[in-house]
Parts: structure tokens; C-alpha cells; sequence
């Protein structure tokens, strides 16, 4: 009986080792819409161009078709979109300060856009909703729009816990500040900044997929690459040392400042600023879109250290 039972074992074996080796070898069938989907992708891929007489590597290709998928989330907010600009190169012998705003507006922000006036400047302002009212809000970028210089997103709240918790909650969180300036302006806004800068450890988790999804809608991101240093503690004479030395080191400099409660002192800071960079020979203009971004984290980069390291929240 014994032998029985272990020659029936055997015999089961050997035929469930046949059936895996059958497994193994045996060319699987395609069903008809997965060779229609595999055609496609194949055909999408070779339309990607190559670059000059480069070969253009596997990897290469395959990064480049990523680019132009779909974004997961483009059924939200269909309405936030806007044509994505073409960057424009700056003129040889030109030099540009493109000074940005982050936080506000606030109480502060007419003072400051009179400060601006007088100086015949144009700035950028990315925007949060955290001092004012929505009624105060839309006022103040009213004003803004008003003067010729340019709004961009940075946040509703500057939760930085909840708007980079997910993909879907930081779209929400943009979506609540950016209706806020179509009601002020008339337009979506095409800038945007994240807090923290685009290389801030708090958006690890969903940096890439929110760079993406907001490609996929025409907007483009701009961190910077000179600081006042506002965030620091300086002193008012620090801060105009800071801001004129960080952008004399180029031809195109985006100039990290706030304009919040309590920091009046970098509107009084201002007019020096200008003078002395307008010595150099620089001029100061409005981000529009137009202008070649400098992002510190790209679409799949690792992230890079802060310009300055001591900035942490405020911004």
C-alpha cells in the first residue's frame, strides 16, 4: 500500500514539474488590444527626435516619452490651465534682477507698491492667502495687476503638512489661490513657487509627480538664485549687502525676498538695492512666463542644497 501511495506521489510530481517546464517555454498569447496598445507606444517612441547627429540611448527615450504622458491627475480642475510659454533667450550684454515677493500680500503691500512706483520697477509677487481676508486678498491683487507687476501661486494656506501630504491636496491648495487671482486679475496664474523652495525635504514624497502635473498644465516653476537674507535676523544694511553682492555674481539674477507683517524693513531696503544694481548696470523686470526658469530641482534631479540654509518655513 505503501508503494502504492509513493509511486502515485511520484507520478504527480513529474507531471507538475512537466506542466511548469511547458510553462516556461511556451510563448504566451497576445490578446488583440494589448498588441494594439504595444504598436502604439512603439510608434509614439520613434517619433521622439534625436538631438543633432547624437544617438539618442534607450534611457534617453524613455525619458523623453515620459514627458509627454498625460499627467495622472489632468481630470482635476480642468479649468486650470493656461498655454504654455515659450522661453525667450536674454540679449547678449543684458543684465536682469527679476525681484520676487513670497508670502504676501498683506497690510504692507500697498507701501511697498509705492516704493516700486516711484522707482519705476516692476517685481514678481507669489501669493498666499494668510494675511487678509478673501475680500482683502483680491484687493491687494487688484493692485498688483494694476501697477504691471506679475502674481504667481505660491499657496493658499503655506501648510506645508497638509499641502504636501498628497498630490490632490496640493492641487486642491493651488487651485483655492489661484481662483482667488482670476477673481483679482481676470487670469489663471502661469508662475508658481513651492514653498520651500522646490527642493524642500517636506515635498519628498510627491515632488515629482506635482512637477509633472503642473507641466501638463502650462504652468512653470521658479525658485531663485540670490537672497536678502530677510529670513535671517539681518539687519537692514545686511540685507541690502546680501541682495546686491548674490545678483552682481551674474547677467540674470531672481531675488528671494518677503513681503509680510512685521518685515517693513525690507520695503525700506529697496531703494538702495535698486540704485546700486542699477549702477552695475542692471535693470529690474516682472517674471512672465517668458523668462528661462531657475529651478532648483528638475524632473527627476536630487535635490540640492538651499541657497541659503537657515531658511526654513517662512518662505
Amino acid at each position: 500500500m505503501r508503494v502504492r501511495m509513493g509511486l502515485g506521489v511520484l507520478f504527480i510530481c513529474a507531471a507538475f514539474m512537466t506542466g511548469c517546464q511547458q510553462g516556461k517555454v511556451e510563448k504566451p498569447v497576445k490578446h488583440e488590444k494589448a498588441e494594439k496598445q504595444e504598436t502604439v507606444i512603439k510608434e509614439e517612441l520613434q517619433e521622439i527626435p534625436e538631438k543633432g547627429d547624437k544617438e539618442v540611448s534607450g534611457d534617453k527615450v524613455k525619458e523623453e516619452a515620459e514627458i509627454v504622458l498625460p499627467a495622472p491627475l489632468s481630470g482635476l480642475y480642468k479649468d486650470m490651465v493656461v498655454e504654455k510659454l515659450e522661453y525667450q533667450p536674454q540679449p547678449e550684454n543684458e543684465k536682469n534682477v527679476y525681484i520676487t515677493f513670497d508670502d504676501g500680500p498683506c497690510k504692507s503691500t500697498p507701501q511697498l507698491l509705492d516704493v516700486l512706483r516711484k522707482l519705476n520697477v516692476k517685481a514678481t509677487f507669489f501669493v498666499t492667502a494668510q494675511y487678509g481676508s478673501e475680500e482683502e486678498i483680491i484687493e491687494w491683487l487688484k493692485q498688483i495687476k494694476a501697477e504691471g507687476h506679475t502674481a504667481g501661486v505660491h499657496s493658499y494656506s503655506h501648510r506645508y503638512d497638509e499641502i504636501y501630504s498628497s498630490v490632490e491636496k496640493y492641487l486642491a491648495d493651488f487651485k483655492k489661490m489661484d481662483d482667488l487671482i482670476v477673481k483679482a486679475t481676470g487670469e489663471h496664474a502661469r508662475l508658481f513657487r513651492f514653498p520651500g523652495g522646490s527642493n524642500t525635504g517636506y515635498n519628498d514624497s510627491v515632488r515629482e509627480e506635482i512637477i509633472k502635473e503642473m507641466a501638463s498644465r502650462g504652468m512653470v516653476y521658479y525658485d531663485w538664485n540670490a537672497y536678502n537674507g530677510d529670513c535671517d535676523g539681518f539687519t537692514k544694511a545686511q540685507m541690502i549687502e546680501k541682495a546686491v553682492k548674490e545678483s552682481s555674481y551674474r547677467e540674470k539674477s531672481i531675488v528671494l525676498m518677503h513681503n509680510i507683517p512685521k518685515r517693513e524693513q525690507v520695503i525700506e531696503t529697496i531703494p538702495s538695492i535698486v540704485k546700486r544694481l542699477r549702477e552695475k548696470g542692471y535693470e529690474f523686470k516682472a517674471l512672465d512666463g517668458t523668462v528661462e526658469p531657475i529651478q532648483f530641482i528638475k524632473e527627476g534631479e536630487v535635490a540640492k542644497p538651499y541657497i541659503s540654509r537657515r531658511i526654513r518655513k517662512s518662505h
